[in-house]
């Protein structure tokens, strides 16, 4: 093995930071975050994305442990600003700033008013982009969000970024010389 690459942040991090903490060494191998894998296939020309269409707006929610705890925040945005004809809206409080879903750390099950009111205040942010699609790369932010479109109504897409990216991406033939 000579990287593991991860889809789920939490997962992530733990390989990421605690078990190399917990074997006392680091591990023999690199960990990335998927997104950081397709970002690093676009930059270097062996992907690109196709257009979703003309006129679409996409606003990105950075999940805590992704972010804050581990540092991504360029890969995601190299990404959309990749899908031709899509324009990115930055939420007010995004990268290092962003506020958090509310779902994360098991506060939905232990503190779900606080886990209501938090989803409830980042949607808002989310909607008042104007934004044609919410994206994240987490599985709690995605189910957070899909909770909270369900209770205001409000047309605001929400989808993981892999789901986007699957839909997207085309990989380039390479010619072996």
């Amino acid at each position: 093995v000579e990287r593991l690459v991860f889809a789920c942040p939490g997962c992530y991090m733990t390989f990421r930071r605690e078990v190399p903490e917990v074997l006392g060494e680091p591990l023999p191998f690199e960990t990335l975050h998927v997104i950081e894998l397709v970002a690093e296939e676009l930059q270097a020309g062996r992907a690109e994305m196709d257009t979703l269409g003309p006129g679409k707006v996409l606003t990105y929610h950075d999940p805590c442990t992704l972010g804050r705890q581990l540092g991504v925040y360029e890969a995601p945005r190299q990404i959309l600003q990749a899908i031709p004809g899509a324009r990115l809206e930055e939420m007010p409080r995004h990268g290092p700033d962003s506020f958090c879903c509310g779902a994360g750390a098991y506060v939905r099950y232990d503190f779900p008013e606080l886990a209501e009111s938090a989803g409830l205040e980042r949607w808002s942010e989310a909607a008042a982009t104007e934004a044609n699609l919410l994206l994240t790369s987490c599985p709690a932010c995605l189910t957070q969000f899909q909770q909270m479109r369900t209770q205001t109504r409000q047309p605001l897409e929400v989808m993981d970024m892999m789901t986007l990216i699957k839909r997207l991406i085309r990989v380039r033939e390479t010619v072996s010389a």
